[in-house]
């Protein structure tokens, strides 16, 4: 008689499957291998940002380049093309649709190169993987967020989220420096609470608001209400919402008047009515879904 051994379930194409523990196996390397990429690139980007002040002037706003206005420095204002690679400003893109659906045109059309903009998931991908080659640092990080979440298609993976998002910072991404660090902050597996708070004090450093908003929750956390009290005022007076609404439930009108006023000059720098429509536009479908 033959030797008696495991059998290995088989997938359609006749390979066979992989068992849970080599899955988990597997992931726990990858997962290692990160871990020691991710405090590489904090020891790198901590020396270059070492005479950085935490609270120092922010670099000049990007322009949308169709309205050429200041860009929302909060999240939420923007819009990426995958067709074109371009960032625009919401009130731009919304624009161009209700201009698109009024003419009774195809209100899909790419505000920017005016190409179709495409709506079907698996073509989205596909159009973030053909800028993705390109070292578009936009579309990888769009790519690595699908991974995250599991969907368009993509396999819920996280550590193609990592490495994807480790990419986009290699090319100069702010955004992935802070979706690492939120990452660390909010997920289960890894959570590390010092990757988290050495990531989001660098990309403040370089100018990212949405970091100051995530080292706000931090210090909370740590009962050092006076450091996150700090870090939102100094975004709710560069002209971050979400800051400025946390400040709201926590400190007195009488101690936000000036900050309140702070927020309302930055803001109105970038404001237009075009960009409100967008806003509305978003709040209305949030609230049907």
């Amino acid at each position: 008689m033959g030797k008696k051994g495991k059998r290995s379930a088989k997938t359609g194409d006749g390979k066979a499957k992989q068992g849970p523990g080599k899955a988990r196996r597997e992931r726990a390397v990858a997962m290692k291998e990160i871990r020691a990429g991710v405090a590489a690139l904090i020891k790198r980007l901590e020396s270059e940002t070492k005479d950085m002040e935490l609270y120092g002037p922010l670099p000049e706003q990007e322009e949308c380049p169709i309205c050429f206005l200041p860009m929302p420095r909060s999240m939420g204002g923007h819009v990426y093309m995958a067709c074109c690679g371009k960032t625009l400003c919401g009130g731009c893109v919304h624009t161009a649709n209700l201009i698109n659906r009024k003419a009774k045109k195809n209100w899909a059309l790419c505000a920017f190169c005016r190409s179709e903009a495409v709506q079907e998931e698996k073509a989205i991908v596909a159009k973030l993987s053909k800028r993705a080659e390109k070292n578009d640092e936009q579309a990888i990080r769009n790519l690595a967020e699908k991974y995250l979440r599991g969907n368009s298609g993509q396999p819920k993976d996280e550590v193609m989220f990592f490495r994807l998002h480790l990419r986009a910072v290699e090319l100069g991404s702010l955004a992935s420096i802070y979706a690492l660090a939120t990452h660390f902050h909010e997920g289960e597996d890894p959570r590390d609470a010092a990757f988290a708070m050495q990531l989001a004090t660098i990309a403040a450093k370089k100018g990212d608001l949405e970091s100051y908003y995530l080292l706000g929750l931090i210090y909370q956390e740590l009962r050092e209400t006076e450091y996150a009290v700090k870090s939102w005022t100094f975004a709710a007076s560069s002209g971050h919402n979400d800051c400025m609404e946390f400040l709201r439930t926590v400190i007195g009108d009488d101690k936000r008047e000036a900050i309140e006023e702070a927020y309302k000059d930055a803001t109105k720098l970038e404001w237009s009515e075009e960009r409100e429509g967008f806003k509305t536009f978003v709040d209305n479908y949030t609230a049907l879904s």
